[in-house]
């Protein structure tokens, strides 16, 4: 295509046979046009066969994630079917772990019926206490009332100073204690808790992926424990609560007996600290829960609230030590009375008080050591049950954990599977209207092709109708053309032979003046404005061609016939020239001006007559150009014939044109030598090409051979046919041939219209 585009422009630039060459313009815009839209639909084809193999390669991708997902399913499966087994273990293991609970429940409720009784029991024993006590008083009491009261007020007020540093004394020490127990408790409950940490920690890295799942189970679990914490707490405060209004009552007891059994009152307290002893094993019998520690802080916050109530009471008894001092100073008077009969009754009921203290005090410890050994024992039991059942519970929800993530893969992977189909049929919809939608722009693009095809061939049509239309009417214009000028051709034609006979007598004429020349001696400056000669050399051909006719052979004949006799003539005039008088120069020179004149009127009326026909047609300008070279050939060869006559009746011309003779012969021996180095390249050229033209045609220059009008070059010179217009050359032809003429219609036309442009 792009080659049939630049022969055209090539066609339109030269202008073969009268085409418009803006028709011809508009033409090739249009198959351009034609090329780019098959050009852009085979893009876009392009384009659209690259989106398929596009989504081939994601069909492809598609189906390989496809697969590695069915492979990641069957690993899950096999995953959850190993997590399953996990689970089931885990399951008996939580079973075996809520037994152990239950049971724990159960010695717990136990272990609180027992304290219950032992509380009771201690109640009993300290009514008893009561009871003897207030035997002993009745019968202190018949001896000697007033000796007792004022010995037993002594002693009460010394023992009441000793109890209350021994008090003070046991404050400090069961609050070191108590100090102790708790940091004995913290250090149990921190080693605990690191214990917890590091099973947290085994078992969270254990259970990460599990804890979505299993967190409404351990909310429900702790829901549960927290219940029971709560009632645990509540049946504590309760409990406590009893103790606490049992010892106010106590203190109130006390509060009025103080007076009258301070030795009930110390036994009272020691009971209250077996009782705070008591509640001290309890609370680290409930600290072994790990959830219980906190609620049992608050517990030992109310003891300790108990015991600065405890503290106040005591500062309570001080104010009433101080009244008693008072009463004691006022009875002194009447004591010393009876100090005597008192001290012996004194020391007679300090023996009794003694023995019974003993008493109590070995059976305190008794029973002091034996619930201490078997709370410790119980509490020891109680943690190992609980970290088991901790461990079963534990293993429970990890099995629980399992079964619902195992649930919960089953429903993704179903999920999963659903929305894969779903893309996969959309999918292959989507593959299916882009099959249908290609399918659809490919006979689009088909029609629109053929369309654009159909198109094009009709235009190519009309456009060689509309061509071989304008090429016949040019071909008819020019035949028209010759015809009308055919005539006037072969008139020039026969003008320029004789023209060109009578140059070749002057030129045997100045041959036979050059003999003279070296008789002379003075020789005259030679003249440099000489007119320029054309030298045709005709070139026999090899090979005629198929435009030559026998009309041209014909011609020929003739031509060579009259160069014999023509050459006859020279030789007579040869003879007569001698005689040729130096006024003839003179008369040559005006001649030429003359002839120069008329060359340039001539023109002058050839190019106005150019112009016009220009504007009709092409070919017009063509024949204009020819006539004007024929005319331009014809004025000189007219202006020689005359000078020839002129010389032949000029004899005493002889002296003064002795430089002119050698000057022209001179050009005339260069004239022969390139016309035989023509000839020679004529000859090698139409060796390689034997259809070549029969005859060429060379301009000459000042005896120099410049160029052919075929191609306006030779050697390193180039010049133009309008320096012929101009006068500058001298266009001479000796013998035209059809073909030549044509080219150089051909040329002229070019100029004329590049004149015009």
């Amino acid at each position: 295509m792009d080659e049939l585009l630049k022969k055209l422009q090539q066609q339109t630039e030269i202008g073969t046979n009268g085409v418009d060459s803006t028709w011809m313009s508009q033409f090739i815009q249009n198959w351009r046009d034609v090329s780019e839209s098959e050009r852009k639909t085979m893009v876009q084809l392009e384009e659209i066969r690259s989106k398929l193999l596009a989504k081939e390669t994601q069909l492809s991708l598609l189906q390989a994630d496809v697969n590695m997902l069915t492979v990641d399913r069957d690993n899950k499966v096999v995953e959850m079917e190993g997590l399953a087994t996990q689970i089931m273990v885990l399951t008996v293991e939580n079973e075996s772990a809520l037994e152990n609970i239950q049971k724990l429940e159960e010695e717990l409720t136990v272990l609180r019926q027992k304290n219950d009784q032992l509380t009771q029991d201690i109640l009993k024993k300290s009514d008893q206490l009561k009871n003897v006590e207030t035997t002993t008083s009745k019968s202190d009491k018949t001896v000697t009332e007033l000796e007792t009261k004022m010995k037993g007020l002594e002693d009460k007020l010394k023992e009441v100073e000793t109890d209350r540093s021994k008090i003070i004394e046991e404050r400090d020490a069961v609050e070191s204690e108590r100090e102790e127990e708790l940091r004995a408790l913290q250090n149990a409950l921190d080693d605990a808790i690191e214990a917890k940490i590091k099973t947290q920690n085994k078992y969270e890295r254990e259970f990460e992926e599990l804890r979505t799942t299993n967190s409404s189970q351990e909310q429900q679990l702790m829901e549960d424990f927290e219940w029971k914490l709560r009632e645990i707490e509540a049946s504590c405060k309760k409990k406590l609560q009893e103790k606490d209004r049992q010892v106010e009552e106590k203190l109130k007891e006390a509060k009025v007996l103080e007076v009258q059994e301070v030795g009930a009152e110390r036994e009272q307290l020691r009971q209250e600290r077996r009782f705070v002893e008591e509640q001290m094993q309890q609370v680290n019998h409930l600290k072994s829960y790990e959830a219980e520690v906190v609620q049992l802080r608050g517990v030992v916050h109310e003891q300790q609230k108990a015991l600065r109530a405890a503290s106040r009471q005591l500062e309570h008894f001080k104010l009433n030590d101080k009244l008693l001092q008072d009463e004691i100073r006022t009875l002194r008077v009447s004591l010393e009375k009876e100090k005597a009969h008192a001290q012996v009754m004194q020391a007679s009921s300090q023996r009794r008080l003694d023995a019974q203290e003993e008493s109590l005090q070995c059976k305190l410890d008794k029973q002091k050591n034996e619930l201490n050994a078997t709370w410790e024992d119980r509490l020891r039991v109680e943690c190992s049950r609980l970290k088991e059942d901790l461990g079963k519970l534990h293993a429970e929800e990890k099995h629980s954990a399992v079964e619902t993530m195992k649930i919960q893969k089953d429903q993704e992977m179903s999920l999963t599977k659903q929305t894969w189909e779903k893309q996969k049929e959309q999918l292959l919809q989507d593959i299916s209207k882009l099959k249908d939608k290609i399918t659809e722009k490919d006979s689009q693009y088909h029609r629109a092709v053929e369309k654009v095809t159909t198109q094009a061939d009709r235009d190519g049509w009309e456009m060689r109708r509309q061509l071989e239309k304008l090429s016949s009417a040019h071909i008819e214009q020019l035949e028209q053309l010759r015809e009308s000028h055919s005539e006037e051709i072969e008139k020039l034609q026969e003008a320029q032979e004789r023209d060109l006979a009578r140059i070749l007598e002057l030129e045997k004429k100045i041959e036979n003046y050059e003999n003279m020349k070296k008789e002379a001696e003075a020789a005259a400056v030679p003249q440099n404005d000489v007119p320029a000669q054309v030298v045709s050399v005709q070139a026999t051909p090899t090979k005629p061609n198929d435009s030559s006719s026998e009309s041209d052979a014909d011609e020929e004949d003739d031509e060579e016939a009259e160069t014999t006799e023509d050459s006859n003539e020279s030789e007579e005039e040869t003879t007569s020239s001698k005689e040729v008088l130096p006024n003839g120069i003179d008369g040559l020179r005006k001649e030429v001006a003359t002839l120069q004149g008329s060359i340039e009127k001539l023109t002058s009326e050839l190019t106005q007559e150019s112009e016009t026909n220009t504007g009709t047609s092409l070919s017009t300008s063509a024949s204009t150009s020819a006539t004007s070279q024929s005319c331009l050939s014809e004025a000189p060869s007219s202006g020689m014939t005359s000078e020839s006559s002129d010389l032949t009746f000029s004899p005493f011309l002889l002296i003064g044109l002795i430089p002119l003779i050698s000057y022209l012969l001179f050009r005339s021996f260069l004239v022969i030598f390139w016309a035989m180095l023509v000839l020679i390249a004529l000859h090698l050229t139409r060796n390689e090409n034997p259809k070549s033209s029969n005859s060429t045609l060379f301009l000459i220059k000042n005896g120099t051979p410049i160029a052919s009008p075929q191609t306006g070059k030779m050697g390193n010179s180039n010049y133009k046919l309008s320096d012929v217009s101009r006068g500058a050359l001298d266009l001479r032809p000796f013998h035209f041939k059809r073909d030549i003429l044509q080219k150089v219609d051909a040329t002229a036309a070019e100029e004329g219209e590049n004149k015009l442009l």
